[in-house]
């Protein structure tokens, strides 16, 4: 028999939004454009929107809901850190090229989500202890594609050059986060078997 559903006070639901509210402005006014920080604040009802969803979906599992609204929480603190660069570099090869190595990394990490959290924990896909070599690696690659993100924009965008530099650096420190974002995604169940959570905490929001 399925249990009741968690009540969102038990969730992390006010968490996400409260950062969300945090962020937002912050993100829209550095754009100095009064109709990006209008559109960057209407995404605010749209995530409570996508919030109460998933607590609808998902509200009976308190750690499935919880680790799925982390996920959701980074990649809008993401999707905010973009917004001050795509100001910029919207509409030029260099906005669509941006957009595909995210694309590409987010495949990346989603694909290769149970490696990146047994390594993020010092264990094997087997649970036995083992060195961080694929997230040492992993690492070492988004680090070389950001920094040539940033190179690359300085060089074809001149006119824009420091604000591309600091908008672009804002953004290289989310991007490490959103890199890792998909494990997030791991059922509690399979992540119980992997050994990345205990099975105390497993009981306990679940």
């Amino acid at each position: 028999m399925r249990e009741n559903r968690k009540r969102i006070s038990e969730t992390n639901i006010f968490n996400v939004i409260i950062v969300c509210i945090m962020i937002a402005p912050i993100m829209g006014a550095l754009t100095e454009n009064l109709k990006l920080f209008i559109a960057t604040m209407c995404t605010i009802p749209v995530v409570v929107l996508l919030l109460f969803i998933l607590w609808l979906k998902y509200g009976y599992s308190g750690i499935h809901l919880n680790s799925i609204n982390v996920f959701v929480m980074l990649i809008m603190i993401f999707f905010y850190s973009a917004i001050p660069l795509f100001s910029i570099v919207w509409g030029t090869w260099v906005g669509w090229l941006i957009i595909l190595v995210h694309i590409i990394t987010f495949m990346i990490g989603f694909i290769n989500r149970e490696k990146i959290a047994c390594n993020i924990n010092g264990i094997d896909e087997d649970g036995n202890r083992a060195p961080p070599k694929f997230l040492l690696y992993y690492y070492i690659g988004m680090l070389v594609l950001g920094i040539g993100g940033i190179i690359t924009m300085r060089v074809t965008i001149a006119t824009e050059g420091s604000l591309v530099i600091f908008f672009g650096f804002l953004h290289l420190i989310i991007y490490y986060i959103f890199a890792i974002s998909p494990i997030f995604l791991i059922d509690p169940k399979r992540a119980l078997e992997m050994g990345i959570v205990s099975q105390s905490h497993y009981d306990e929001y679940y």
